[in-house]
Parts: C-alpha cells; structure tokens; sequence
C-alpha cells in the first residue's frame, strides 16, 4: 500500500521539478566552408515573432519577449569568455572590419497538451568579407510547463551554439565551457 503512494508522490515531485525547466538543443549545418577561424562576431536579433493568431504563437511570443533581455546579455558574454570577441549589436552601430554577423531570429512555434511548448530559434552566421550565410544552426527550445524563459535557458543556448562552432571549425578552442556569472 505504501509503495504506490511513493511512487505517486516521486512522480509529482519529478513533474513539479520539469515543469520549470526548458530544455534546448542546437543542430547545426556548414553552408559554406571556412579556411580560417573566426574569432570576432556581432550578434544581432532579427526581428520577427511566431504567429500570435493561435495559442502556441501567443505563449511562443510572449516567452520569447521573456528571454530576449537574457539572450542580449548572456550570447555575447558567453562567446567572448570562450573565445569568440562578441558584442550585441544595438541601433546606430556599425560593423568593424572583419566582424562575421551571428543573427537570431523566431521560425516556429508549437503547442500540445501533451508534450507542452517548443519554439525553434534559427542562428545564421555570415562572413565578415562576403556578407554571405555559412553556417545555420537550429535552436529548439520545450517545455513541459511554465518554463523559466531566463538567463539559464541563454547559457544554455550560448553554450551549444559555441559547441557546435567548435565542432564544425568555424572557431577556436576547446575544453570545458566557461559562463556568464549569475546575478
């Protein structure tokens, strides 16, 4: 009688403990084959947003609204701290010379009662010379519940885009990741 009690009570602890947590995965493809190493980067966000005509637009939307501050503070960070120079691009800035382009930006959303949220975020590395894509890198992000959209699901991102960087030799380095401090 005890038993299924237990075992009741451990699967509400795991669901309440996931139903914070989201989950990323980055997959990755060489569009163009590199000579060299980049070692400078700009990121920028471009705009768009998932349908907000539906309910996995709108949850989509207004989580991505949540992790937007992270991503702009944590990318660049957590790239330059692991060797790649990186800034954020903001209005009125300029391209320095040589500076490859990292662009960000919303390609869907989804919802089901049973498998709960993903969004897929599609980063896009250009080259500094040719202003032309070399590297696309897809981001999906899922959750069962209410998710926190913060600086953990950025580091996260951070990380495997710098992961999959150095496993396809767009960048340098190697070893164990360094992150951003938490506030």
């Amino acid at each position: 009688m005890k038993t299924p009690a237990l075992l009741r009570a451990c699967g509400a602890l795991l669901l309440a403990t996931l139903a914070g947590c989201v989950s990323t995965k980055v997959t990755s493809s060489v569009i163009a084959p590199q000579h060299a190493t980049i070692d400078r980067v700009i990121v920028l966000a471009r705009p768009g947003s998932f349908n907000g005509a539906n309910i996995a637009g709108s949850l989509g939307q207004r989580n991505l609204d949540k992790l937007a501050p992270s991503l702009q503070e944590r990318v660049p960070a957590d790239l330059s701290m692991n060797g790649l120079q990186a800034r954020w691009w903001s209005d009125g800035a300029t391209q320095a010379p040589g500076e490859a382009v990292l662009t960000l930006a919303p390609v869907s959303a989804s919802w089901n009662s049973r498998t709960g949220q993903t969004l897929v975020m599609r980063a896009t590395l250009q080259d500094a010379l040719y202003q032309r894509p070399i590297w696309t890198a897809d981001i999906s992000m899922a959750t069962m519940g209410f998710g926190h959209w913060g600086d953990g699901v950025a580091d996260d991102i951070a990380t495997q885009l710098i992961e999959r960087l150095r496993a396809d030799h767009l960048i340098a380095g190697a070893g164990a990741m360094k992150l951003t401090a938490a506030h």
